[in-house]
């Protein structure tokens, strides 16, 4: 899921089509929903205690992480030079 919806989101901010805001809103529930509803379903099941905003900053981070990974099309070689060339700009 965070491929899909980090590619919807980079696509509508880089082409921004008609009705790119509607395009961003339709990715965020399922942002919502792997970084924050599962987290919150699975401790309330349990009975755990809950820290929300801390694990909503993480798993937005990790989510963007995985989601620019997994959406790379290329070698992990690759990926790893194209980010040196824009780190040494």
């Amino acid at each position: 899921m965070a491929p899909w919806s980090i590619y919807i989101i980079l696509s509508a901010i880089r082409h921004r089509p008609k009705s790119w805001m509607w395009h961003i809103l339709g990715a965020l529930p399922a942002w919502l929903f792997v970084v924050d509803w599962i987290y919150m379903l699975c401790h309330m099941a349990m009975g755990n205690q809950t820290f929300r905003e801390a694990n909503f900053y993480a798993s937005s981070a990790l989510y963007l992480l995985a989601g620019v990974i997994w959406l790379y099309r290329g070698s992990l070689k690759e990926f790893l030079e194209n980010l040196k060339q824009i780190t040494d700009k």
